[in-house]
């Protein structure tokens, strides 16, 4: 019976979390820390959105270095869309820009949430 409640309780305090909290795939309410912890996992599809966010500033500062970093990332990673917005916003940006997010992309590693 105390093993029941115990996992009763762990159920509803993860249901709690999930429904209280946003997620990086609810359009409405984006949740830019899952998307991050997806991110980190390697999930394309978090990794876009993280660019969507940053360039267009959506509960993040607005930045457009990070946000082709993101695409980039994303497009390494198999998402065609990212790739064609990685190009799109690349064309608004000069070369240093485009060159510390190229070097940020590559050296993401454990530096993934904040390169800079």
């Amino acid at each position: 019976m105390k093993y029941l409640r115990n996992v009763l309780a762990i159920l509803l305090l993860t249901s709690f979390s999930s429904v209280y909290a946003g997620s990086c795939f609810d359009e409405h309410d984006r949740d830019v820390d899952d998307c991050q912890l997806k991110s980190k996992q390697g999930d394309a599809s978090a990794q876009y959105r993280l660019g969507l966010m940053y360039y267009d500033g959506t509960g993040v500062a607005q930045d457009h270095v990070m946000a082709h970093m993101f695409f980039n990332i994303a497009a390494a990673g198999g998402f065609k869309l990212a790739k064609k917005n990685r190009d799109i916003i690349a064309k608004n940006m000069t070369p240093s820009q485009i060159e510390k997010s190229t070097r940020f992309s590559r050296g993401m590693g454990a530096n993934i949430l904040a390169p800079y």
